[in-house]
C-alpha cells in the first residue's frame, strides 16, 4: 500500500497474503544464519499463538523478509552473547509486514532500499514495536527511509532512527525517517536523528517523521539533526517540518527535545518557501509540556523572494497548546517567527523564550 497526501486520490491497492495453512509451531525457534531466519519466519505465520524467534550474534546479510499475518510474532537478538545486525543489499527492504503483530527487540536493521516506501520496515495494517532496535542507513524514493506503515500502530521504544533517507520518487516525499499514514504513532525513550528528506524538484515534508491521520505521542524522546532540504534550479521550490509534519490529527510531545533540524530550500527560481523548522502541523491538536526546543533553521533562498515561517513550529489550523518549555537559539529568532500560525490558536504558558519566561495567547 502507497503512503500518499490527503491530499491526493487514494489508489485502489490489493494486498497480497501468502496462502499458508495455519500450524503449530515451537514456542522460540533459535536460528543462526539466514536460512534458519527465512524457515522460521515462515514458520510463524499464520498462526495464533505466541512464537519467539530468537536470532544468534552476527551479521545477517539479506534480500528482503515477508512477515504474513504473524498474530503474535517477536524476532529478538541475543543480545547478551553480542550484536545482531540485518544488513539489506539496498536493492530491497529488510522486513515487510503484512497484517498480524510483530515485535522487533534488540536488532541493527539497515541497508535497505530500492523501494518506493519503508526501505527497512514496510507494515500494513500491523501492529508493530521496535524495542531497544536501530534502524539505520536505509533509503526510500517516496516515504519511511526507514519505516513506513499504513494502518495498525507503531510503537518504538528505547529505539534509534538514524540517517535514513528519503529522495527522488513522486512530487510528494514524507518522512526521512518514519512515515506513517491512517494509523497510530507512540515513541518514547528514543532517538530520532540525522534523517532527510532531499530533492531538487519535489516537495518535502517531515525530515524525521510525517504522519498523516494518525495520532502522535512522542515522550521522552530527542529529534535533532533532521532535515528537509530542497536544493536545485526549479522555478519554484518548498519544504516544511524539519522533524516532524503531522496532518489531520493530534501531536503530543512531552519532555523531549527537537534541536538542530533544518528546513532549507535553495533554488535558481523566483519563489522558495521554508517553514517548520521543527515542527510542522495541518489541521492538527499538538499539546508540548517540558523539554526543549532549540536550534531549529529555516533558509530559503531564491533569486527574487523568499519565505521562512516558523522556525520552531508552523501551525496551520488546528491548536498549539505549550507549558513549560524552552526555547533558544531558533532561526528567525523573534517570537513571531519562531511560531507561524495562521487559522491556529496558541496558548504558552510559562514557557522560557530565549532567557525570558512567557505566558500569553498569540494572537
Amino acid at each position: 500500500m502507497e503512503f500518499e497526501s490527503t491530499r491526493r486520490t487514494r489508489r485502489q491497492v490489493r494486498l497480497g497474503i501468502e496462502s499458508l495453512e495455519k500450524r503449530e509451531v515451537p514456542a522460540t525457534l533459535k536460528v543462526m544464519g539466514v536460512a534458519e531466519l527465512v524457515s522460521a519466519i515462515a514458520a510463524a505465520a499464520n498462526t495464533s499463538g505466541p512464537t519467539t524467534i530468537l536470532m544468534a550474534p552476527g551479521t545477517y546479510r539479506v534480500g528482503g523478509l515477508k512477515v504474513v499475518n504473524a498474530k503474535d510474532l517477536t524476532i529478538e537478538g541475543n543480545t547478551s552473547k553480542g550484536t545482531v545486525s540485518i544488513i539489506g543489499d539496498r536493492t530491497n527492504r529488510i522486513f515487510e509486514v503484512d497484517g498480524g503483530s510483530v515485535t522487533f527487540s534488540g536488532l541493527n536493521i539497515s541497508g535497505g532500499g530500492g523501494v518506493s516506501q519503508g526501505g527497512g520496515i514496510n507494515a500494513v495494517n500491523a501492529d508493530v514495536t521496535l524495542k531497544s532496535t536501530s534502524v539505520t542507513e536505509n533509503t526510500a524514493r517516496t516515504a519511511g527511509g526507514g519505516i513506513a506503515a499504513i494502518g495498525g500502530s507503531l510503537n518504538i521504544v528505547s529505539g534509534t532512527i538514524k540517517g535514513n533517507s528519503v529522495a527522488g520518487g513522486s512530487t510528494e516525499l514524507f518522512g526521512g525517517g518514519i512515515a506513517a499514514q491512517n494509523g497510530t504513532l507512540n515513541i518514547s525513550k528514543s532517538t530520532i536523528e540525522n534523517n532527510l528528506v532531499a530533492s531538487g524538484s519535489n516537495t518535502m515534508f517531515g525530515g524525521g517523521i510525517a504522519a498523516l491521520n494518525t495520532p502522535v505521542s512522542l515522550s521522552n524522546t530527542t529529534l535533532s539533526g533532521n532535515g528537509a532540504l530542497f536544493i536545485g534550479h526549479s522555478p519554484q521550490g518548498a519544504a516544511t517540518g524539519g522533524a516532524i509534519f503531522e496532518q489531520g490529527s493530534t501531536l503530543s510531545i512531552s519532555n523531549s527535545t527537537l534541536a538542530k533540524n533544518e528546513v532549507n530550500v535553495t533554488i535558481k527560481g523566483t519563489a522558495a518557501a521554508s517553514s517548520g523548522g521543527a515542527v510542522t502541523t495541518v489541521g492538527t491538536n499538538v499539546t508540548v509540556n517540558g523539554g526543549a526546543v532549540t536550534g531549529n533553521t529555516l533558509n530559503a533562498v531564491s533569486a527574487q523572494g523568499e519565505s521562512n515561517l516558523g522556525s520552531a513550529f508552523s501551525t496551520l489550523g488546528g491548536s498549539l497548546n505549550i507549558t513549560g518549555t524552552t526555547f533558544t537559539a531558533n532561526t528567525p529568532k523573534s517570537l513571531k517567527n519562531v511560531f507561524d500560525h495562521p487559522g491556529a490558536a496558541v496558548v504558552l504558558q510559562d514557557v522560557t523564550f530565549n532567557g525570558k519566561k512567557v505566558s500569553k495567547t498569540l494572537s
